[in-house]
């Protein structure tokens, strides 16, 4: 016990006199010359970030849900200037919506605009645009069951590659996950590869297992200025083969 004890004392002075050294040579190591560092190149990829703001915007409203009592799809437009905003399904009249600096104008739009097809081109592209400031827009979908927002790239922020991330198909009730492709020039040729069978429907007429396009076989799609076009996956029989 006492060999312990008297190990511990000597380990604890030894720690004690290390630390003083250590506190002196602080003040002289400090006035000691600053040796370089060594240099660390770090390579990172480049990646695109859509802009915020721009002056000429185009999106379609794709299908939220069944058509119900409060449903709505609103524009929310901002800018950091004062400006007047053009919002129009292409080729039908203009709305005009007063925008101040720093304020938010909303735009209920109407429901027929809404998207309700698949894998048939419709002329439902929404123009939004200003003539002399740059704008922000997003869109809210407001369903009593069903909820959904979109932050409106401008299009000197488009790409021309896309990777679509659908919402699952809820296969009991036939609710499919969906996503739409719209063109601001004529003669826009899209080329899509589908992960899962495409149905073709026009409403109000639905047909659950008509296929488009099969899954896994890519095919195209030529668009116009102002058209849009919407996919919908196939139905479902259990919760094995769904989008």
């Amino acid at each position: 016990r006492e060999s312990i004890l008297s190990s511990h004392f000597i380990s604890t002075m030894k720690f004690f006199a290390v630390s003083i050294l250590l506190l002196l040579a602080i003040p002289l190591t400090a006035q000691q010359p600053v040796q370089n560092g060594t240099i660390v190149h770090t390579a990172t990829n480049d990646h695109h970030v859509s802009p915020q703001l721009g002056r000429d915007l185009w999106f379609t409203m794709i299908q939220n849900y069944d058509d119900q009592g409060g449903k709505y799809y609103n524009l929310y437009v901002t800018s950091t200037s004062n400006t007047n905003v053009h919002v129009a399904l292409y080729g039908q009249a203009e709305k005009i919506l007063i925008v101040q600096s720093g304020s938010v104008a909303t735009f209920n739009i109407p429901l027929a605009w809404e998207m309700k097809t698949s894998a048939i081109v419709e002329n439902k592209a929404i123009h939004v645009w200003s003539d002399d400031a740059d704008i922000s827009a997003y869109l809210m979908s407001h369903n009593p069951y069903s909820s959904d927002g979109m932050y409106i790239i401008p299009t000197i922020g488009w790409g021309m590659q896309y990777v679509v991330a659908a919402y699952s198909a809820l296969y009991v009730y036939d609710y499919p996950s969906e996503m739409a492709i719209v063109a601001n020039q004529d003669n826009t040729v899209c080329t899509v590869t589908p992960s899962c069978h495409i149905r073709v429907e026009s409403a109000p007429h639905a047909c659950k297992t008509c296929v488009a396009h099969p899954k896994g076989i890519p095919f195209t799609e030529i668009l116009n200025k102002g058209q849009s076009i919407q996919y919908l996956s196939l139905t479902t029989a259990d919760a094995e083969h769904y989008d």
